[in-house]
């Protein structure tokens, strides 16, 4: 089992014996990872928790601020519930100061939309992203971060349980293998859908104001195959490019198969990692990332809820 900790008002640690259940969301989509705890009732944690830390031995598996405290009492007793968000919070929650940069530096980025927070760069360095980049009134600075990085490194930014920040992405890690024989991870449940009805045969192109739409986008997932849903786009218009042909077709095969399965204990730093499953009776499912993790625990043990994404079809 993981144990709980929270940081006090005046920087002092106190270790929680009285967590009944705990949940832990983890999502590469989701730029905060979330915790939810519910315990007996403390007065000293509903006047001054601040931040929430839940490691597994020595490795940090969450640690974020306190979003929430919920204290209830009935004629069962006292309880409340704690509600946390990861490091990446703090720059979804501060709104960044509108700036005009031109050719900024990754380390000037850093600087000023990261560090200030807390945050810790693994990957920094001093190139310059060779053009112009306008902050608007109301971008969080977790949105900068995001701007220059799909920019620069065409990468969305990443933060983990430590708070340490990935301008590139979360970096390649070993493949999970889930496998029941022994060989891999054991899990006591698998599910698969595939959602045929969410899949896009091909997208109608149109490149030219004047002309039609003559160009076309085949889905090539196999899975298509027999299958016709088509959608058209007019990538002449403003507010249109091939980028948004190239992602209506990925996230029609994000949408269209789905797999997950529940294994015993606490996976969450299994999160963004290349996976593969092992099944007696779908097979070998390859290709796989793992999209997210739902950890819970209470009395009757702890276990971990893993989606995965496939990446080629």
């Amino acid at each position: 089992m993981l144990s709980y900790y929270a940081v006090m008002q005046d920087g002092s640690e106190v270790e929680l014996t009285a967590v009944r259940s705990a949940v832990i969301d983890c999502d590469v989509d989701v730029p905060a990872a979330s915790a939810r705890l519910l315990l007996s009732y403390d007065a000293r944690l509903r006047n001054n928790a601040r931040v929430l830390t839940a490691k597994d031995g020595a490795d940090t598996v969450f640690c974020g601020d306190i979003d929430s405290i919920v204290s209830e009492a009935d004629s069962g007793g006292a309880s409340m519930k704690l509600s946390a968000r990861s490091a990446a919070s703090r720059l979804l929650d501060n709104e960044a100061e509108p700036l005009d940069y031109r050719d900024p530096s990754a380390e000037l980025i850093c600087r000023r939309h990261a560090k200030p927070f807390g945050l810790i760069v693994a990957d920094g360095d001093r190139s310059y992203l060779p053009e112009r980049m306008r902050i608007q009134k109301g971008m969080s600075h977790w949105q900068v971060l995001e701007c220059f990085c799909r920019a620069k490194y065409n990468s969305t930014p990443h933060v983990s349980a430590d708070g340490t920040l990935y301008l590139k992405g979360l970096p390649p890690g070993d493949t999970a293998v889930f496998d029941n024989s022994g060989a891999g991870i054991p899990y006591h449940s698998l599910k698969e859908s595939r959602n045929l009805y969410r899949l896009l045969s091909d997208i109608r192109i149109k490149t030219k104001a004047t002309g039609g739409y003559s160009s076309v986008s085949v889905n090539p997932n196999p899975g298509c195959g027999g299958i016709v849903r088509r959608r058209y786009v007019d990538v002449s218009a403003d507010n249109r490019s091939m980028d948004t042909v190239r992602q209506m077709l990925d996230a029609s095969n994000r949408r269209g198969y789905l797999l997950s399965l529940s294994c015993g204990g606490c996976c969450t730093h299994l999160v963004g990692s290349s996976a593969e499953v092992r099944d007696t009776v779908l097979g070998v499912i390859s290709d796989l990332t793992v999209s997210g993790v739902r950890y819970k625990a209470n009395s009757g043990g702890e276990f971990s809820e893993i989606t995965f994404k496939k990446e080629k079809f």
